[in-house]
Parts: C-alpha cells; structure tokens; sequence
C-alpha cells in the first residue's frame, strides 16, 4: 500500500513537472515579471458538453468542474506560507454557434476558486487560446480580484487534447483537460 502511494507521488510529480514545463512555455514570461509564484497547483478539469459536441455547430452548455491538488487525481499544490493542498472550482455557460471546428473555452470572465483551507479566491481573467502540437491550449490570465491572494496576478493553463474527426462524427459528451495555476 505504502509503495502504491510512492507510486501515486510519484506520477504527480513528474505530472507536475510536465505541466510546469507546458506552463513555462506559455505562462512564465508574464509571471517571472510580476515576481515568485506564491502558489503553484496541477490537476484537472473535467469538461462535460449538452448536448454532446460534433462536427456541426449549435448551440451547447458547457459545464467545467476544475480539482486542484489533492482534489485533483493526480495534483499537487504548492503554496508559500499556507496550508493549502486543493482547490475546487465549477462554471457553467452558454454558446450558442459551439463545434469540434471551433474551439470555445468558456464566456465567463471570472471564477471563485475554493481553497481547501475555507477562504476562497475570485479570480479575473481574459482567455486566450492558442493549438499547440496537437492540443489546444487555454490561457486564462488576470488578478485575484478578491479573497484569499488578493491583488495578485493569477495564470491558469489549461491543456484539452484535440478531438479526432472519429470522436466529433459520434459525438463527444465530455473531456478532460490538464490545468496548471499559478499565483505571484
């Protein structure tokens, strides 16, 4: 049992590591000016489409419910000067012309985060997205507007695998996309 959670710790780093490095490529020029990363979390968000995502466009509702951390499977979390191991945070929105052609990654402009420690974080952003070998890469960037980390600037990368034309004929009903925050 003890080996199997090394194991466990063990794909979380090198996970994190992975997405540290996907990270860097994309978020680390606008943090590094800002100043050190204060909190760096990995995990997960699962994407669910209604009614399921195809090739043709209409109307969808997308439901994002992101786990950071040890709420995420694997996740890690590293924060200075606090106790927070997790984060949890859930979006819902709506667009109306939605396809596999068209990548949209949310209208929402802002999200609250919800630490493991009971103090939550709203965080603003703008989005970015970019396709990137294969993968399209969500960049969310702005400040935590209120809450935990007040006032400091927030980068959220989300990695969400490309959809095959197989996937998007049948339809696809939800994904999974790698998340990677960091706050400075």
């Amino acid at each position: 049992m003890r080996r199997l959670a090394l194991e466990k710790n063990k794909a979380a780093c090198a996970i994190f590591v992975g997405l540290a490095a996907v990270s860097a490529t994309f978020v680390m020029p606008s943090v590094a000016s800002a100043g050190s990363a204060i909190l760096t979390c990995t995990g997960q968000e699962a994407i669910s489409y209604s009614p399921d995502l195809t090739d043709t466009p209409q109307a969808i509702t997308t439901t994002v419910n992101g786990m950071l951390g040890l709420a995420g499977d694997p996740g890690l979390c590293v924060a200075l000067g606090t106790d927070i191991t997790s984060a949890t945070y859930a979006q819902t929105y709506y667009n109306p012309s939605s396809s596999c052609n068209e990548f949209v990654y949310g209208v929402p402009n802002s999200k609250k985060i919800d630490w493991n420690s009971g103090a939550p974080s709203y965080f603003s952003y703008t989005t970015d997205i970019a396709f990137v070998n294969g993968d399209y890469v969500v960049t969310l960037t702005g400040d935590i507007a209120s809450g935990q980390f007040a006032g400091d600037l927030a980068v959220e990368t989300i990695v969400v695998p490309e959809y095959s034309q197989t996937e998007c004929a049948a339809g696809i009903p939800s994904s999974t996309g790698q998340a990677a925050l960091v706050i400075s």
